[in-house]
């Protein structure tokens, strides 16, 4: 229970500093977190909230927790506890060091979350580095330890990563040419290798290579001045690996800056096609455009002449009619006539009318009412052909009588009327 209450005390002791740590994205993802009550604001609109305010709101609802230290459990997530479980404390700090994605904040939760007696035993410090607006774990463990112990400590730490960047470069193979491969079931030890094989040639990768495969355990029995010269032959391994990288991207630049300038040539011969296109395009639309205008005319004109077409055959409808009407009249004249035996020797009802009859000779009624100009006798199809095309009946109005005419040539006379010429 004393630990317990001791780890509480140490955890609300932290969270003075560990506000003073939050940056405006990190407050606003506690806000939401701890779901402060602001008068006037919703959580989805804690964004708009003052930072003050918001400060303010959040920090007092943190420190009405009963348990603090279970809050910063819960800002640590799974897989960053998981990341930095079973680190000693200088390794612990130094990893956290190395992260630069890391905000102060979450470095000051893992610490207290992860060693919460150390953070006690460091915490005048940390609250000098805060109030300086100093980050407070990078200056942690310079006086207790060491420059060998915290170089030691980085080694231990970038273990695991660089073994996988040592994996990466032999398995792209980027710089070396093909080298002979180390066969750990022949040789158990790095010495027996190279007591075997002798010292390979600097430069080429193998130092780097015999690294790779053999864990750094094998280096058991080696004294110091030996592992230091073993390890400054990897150095010349890994600085010809980023010589030869270096040589490979200038290649890479160059064949870049040609490709660079084909393609501007390229470019340049299309904007000059664009150019044309456009031209043609320009012109293009100039002759749809006067094409539209013409259309437009033959349209308007079109509609006058249908406008004259229809009052034409309005003025025919009315003339036929008008006709109609005197034929009538003229039918019941001589029916009256007839009844009273009047003399109708000479009645000339459509005097003066543009008209034109063409009838068979056998109607000898036909001259009591027609003028001699007002109608033509026909005895066939042939002359009825020729009458219908004569000069002095254009413009006049013609009627044919078909009385006495068979269909066929009915229909003969109706064909010719039609494509008169008028």
């Amino acid at each position: 229970m004393g630990k317990e209450f001791n780890e509480i005390l140490v955890a609300q002791s932290a969270l003075e500093d560990w506000f003073d740590l939050l940056n405006d994205q990190e407050l606003l993802y506690v806000a939401k977190m701890v779901k402060p009550s602001i008068p006037g604001f919703s959580i989805k609109n804690f964004s708009k909230v003052p930072p003050k305010l918001l400060m303010k709101n959040t920090k007092k609802k943190v420190q009405s927790i009963g348990n603090p230290d279970e809050f910063f459990k819960q800002l640590v997530s799974d897989t960053v506890a998981e990341e930095f479980k079973g680190l000693e404390i200088l390794e612990l700090i130094t990893k956290m060091n190395m992260n630069e994605s890391f905000t102060p904040s979450q470095k000051l939760a893992l610490l207290i979350t992860s060693y919460p007696s150390y953070y006690a035993a460091h915490e005048s410090f940390i609250k000098v580095e805060v109030k300086n607006s100093r980050d407070p774990i990078k200056g942690l463990g310079n006086n207790e330890y060491s420059l060998l112990e915290q170089m030691e400590a980085m080694i231990h730490v970038r273990k695991d990563d660089f073994a996988g960047e040592v994996e990466f470069i032999f398995e792209n193979d980027l710089q070396f040419d093909k080298m002979e491969e180390i066969a750990p079931d022949r040789y158990e030890t790095i010495r027996d290798y190279l007591n075997d094989k002798g010292l390979p040639i600097p430069n080429k990768g193998m130092f780097l290579q015999l690294l790779k495969v053999y864990n750094e355990d094998e280096f058991t029995g080696w004294s110091d001045p030996e592992k230091i010269a073993f390890y400054k032959l990897v150095v010349q391994d890994i600085v010809a690996i980023h010589k030869t990288l270096y040589e490979f991207i200038d290649v890479l630049d160059d064949e870049k800056d040609d490709q660079i300038s084909a393609l501007k040539d390229r470019i340049a011969i299309y904007d000059q096609d664009l150019i044309t296109i456009n031209n043609l395009y320009q012109e293009q639309m100039k002759q749809v455009k006067e094409t539209e205008k013409e259309i437009a005319k033959l349209q308007k004109d079109k509609a006058q002449l249908e406008q004259q077409i229809k009052q034409m055959k309005g003025e025919h409808a009315h003339e036929v009619k008008k006709l109609n009407k005197n034929m009538k009249e003229a039918a019941e004249e001589m029916a009256r006539m007839k009844e009273d035996r009047i003399e109708i020797d000479a009645i000339k009802l459509f005097k003066g009318e543009s008209i034109c009859l063409l009838s068979q000779p056998d109607h000898r009624t036909i001259p009591l009412f027609l003028e001699d100009d007002q109608y033509i006798y026909f005895s066939n199809r042939v002359e009825f052909q020729k009458i219908v095309n004569q000069e002095h009946l254009q413009g006049k109005i013609l009627f044919v009588n078909t009385d006495g005419l068979s269909t066929k040539d009915t229909f003969f006379c109706e064909k010719e009327l039609k494509t008169r010429v008028w």
